[in-house]
């Protein structure tokens, strides 16, 4: 094979699993605005008020920077406290958030977002195009890789990114603010995924301004209760670290108040998290829960299981380069694994593998092979 990295994909992730108590006394919306006309209603009626406990199966690193984080679980918190420019909805197509309106130019080398004029930080301050500047001028800093940062996707593709991020320069000139309200991205070349591309939550730069992008991760306005601030429709208030994080209503949401209370996340075991459900002291596991325990709780008439399939997959990797772990990223560094460098060897290691046995064995047979490593579901 011509390229450098050869895989063997085994698999797509494991659909994704989630499970709801029917029912409950205390559970409702997680966001504001009005009811989901497509809710089913599976998950009992609809009440003011309370507070819905979901579990969480590994504690997050505790560092809730949208820009920062590298934990899955730390994601869990930030998506409910941040928001983005877009969204994906349930067609995987992008809606509005903090933006209310976007435009390419004629050669689609332009994206300017029109924001929204009633969107308020936690805090009380205002949200301008300020903050968007800010967010993706910190990504492509050139401290930014140092830091712990790993999503320069968001910037590699906006014009200047190199020259900003090499230190050539200290003006970022793929981002610009046209007014407090209007942004513009402009790109190297014409790019199908702009939206994605500008979808990243966004951090309040009246909070991180005078913060070297090297000192983010440990900022106060990272780390701690009260002072973590975003735009969405709950806040983290309550931390007992590594038990529970506690998120109460924003009442000042700009699409209205949520209809709970509070959110709390409890860091549970996966071998228990069924029983917690049945029990009423949790009400919702959203991702991942165990393929194993699927089988045992689907005749439960007090649960019920939303499964679909990931946009993700699982795969094993023959390792044909050698590479010192300060230069991973570095071609010119490796070195050939001499035992892997014959294609038919590799060839028949992967055909000797029962794929379909990682399947029924480990997933329960709830996933899927693949032959390309893309997941399917990014095709429907």
């Amino acid at each position: 094979m011509k390229k450098k990295n050869f895989f063997a994909f085994l698999a797509t992730a494991a659909f994704t699993t989630t499970l709801v108590a029917c029912g409950g006394n205390d559970t409702g919306s997680e966001t504001g605005g009005e009811t989901d006309p497509n809710d089913s209603g599976n998950g009992g009626e609809e009440v003011e008020g309370g507070n819905a406990n979901l579990a969480m199966f590994s504690p997050p690193e505790n560092l809730f920077n949208p820009i920062l984080y590298t934990s899955l679980y730390d994601a869990h918190i930030l998506e409910i406290t941040h928001e983005g420019l877009v969204q994906q909805n349930e067609d995987f197509s992008f809606a509005p958030e903090l933006a209310e309106d976007w435009s390419f130019n004629d050669d689609n080398t332009e994206l300017t977002y029109t924001l929204r004029q009633d969107v308020k930080w936690h805090d009380g301050e205002d949200f301008t195009a300020d903050d968007v500047v800010f967010t993706f001028t910190s990504i492509a800093d050139p401290e930014y890789g140092a830091a712990g940062g790993v999503r320069q996707e968001y910037v590699n593709t906006l014009v200047g990114y190199e020259e900003y991020s090499s230190g050539e320069t200290d003006v970022f000139e793929g981002i610009e603010k046209v007014d407090d309200y209007t942004v513009t991205f402009k790109f190297n070349e014409p790019n199908v995924q702009a939206l994605a591309n500008t979808s990243i939550d966004l951090m309040p730069e009246h909070k991180f301004a005078d913060v070297p992008v090297s000192e983010m991760a440990s900022h106060s306005s990272s780390i701690d209760v009260g002072e973590i601030i975003g735009t969405g429709p709950f806040q983290l208030t309550e931390v007992l670290e590594n038990e529970q994080y506690v998120l109460t209503t924003n009442e000042d949401y700009y699409l209205g108040a949520p209809k709970l209370d509070s959110i709390t996340w409890k860091v549970v075991s996966a071998s228990v998290a069924a029983g917690m459900l049945e029990q009423g002291e949790l009400d919702y596991i959203p991702r991942d829960f165990p393929a194993a325990d699927v089988a045992t709780i689907e005749g439960s008439d007090s649960l019920t299981i939303f499964e679909q399939p990931q946009l993700g997959y699982q795969y094993l990797g023959l390792k044909i380069n050698h590479g010192p772990n300060d230069s991973l990223t570095d071609p010119d560094t490796w070195e050939l694994n001499e035992k892997l460098q014959n294609v038919e060897f590799r060839q028949a290691i992967v055909h000797a593998i029962d794929r379909q046995s990682f399947v029924d064995g480990f997933l329960r047979g709830h996933g899927e092979l693949l032959d390309a490593p893309f997941p399917e579901a990014s095709c429907l």
